[in-house]
């Protein structure tokens, strides 16, 4: 085999995809009334509590960076005899990650509480608590970059 010359070669990975955003968690539902007394001198059913709030989404993960491999890689059964090989004016560059990650998704809000059922004054239900906020999601990994220029 004579001599081999590899050059001007180029290995690019692709970059990583944006993330979604995280969805906003959802309103509680409100309390129910109480009841109404149809005794006279009842008092009335309490009203009931509100809901909870639902929690936020957790944003997307950002995509990774690809890959790039590059360089020459070749092989021969029982070695080569050229004088010389060489490698010139190869790069490899390998893809970024994305960044950031999705945004976190809002908390959703507490349903208001019920309210009292009967006549004059009577307990009202508590509302409900808001639903906590979600994290935001993580950037993508760069990717990775090899050139093993072997034989």
């Amino acid at each position: 085999m004579s001599s081999s010359s590899f050059s001007g070669s180029n290995a690019v990975g692709g970059a990583g995809d944006y993330a979604g955003d995280g969805g906003v968690g959802g309103a509680g539902g409100a309390g129910g009334n109480g009841g109404e007394s149809v005794i006279t001198g009842v008092a009335g059913g309490a009203g009931g509590n509100g809901a909870d709030g639902g929690n936020g989404g957790t944003g997307g993960k950002a995509g990774n960076g690809g890959n790039a491999t590059g360089g020459a890689v070749w092989t021969k059964p029982g070695g080569f005899s050229g004088p010389t090989d060489t490698f010139s004016g190869n790069t490899v560059t390998a893809g970024t990650g994305a960044t950031p990650g999705g945004t976190a998704g809002g908390a959703g809000t507490g349903g208001r509480g019920g309210f009292y059922g009967g006549s004059g004054s009577g307990m009202n239900g508590l509302p409900g608590s808001n639903g906590a906020a979600g994290k935001n999601g993580n950037a993508g990994k760069n990717g990775v970059a090899s050139d093993p220029n072997t034989n």
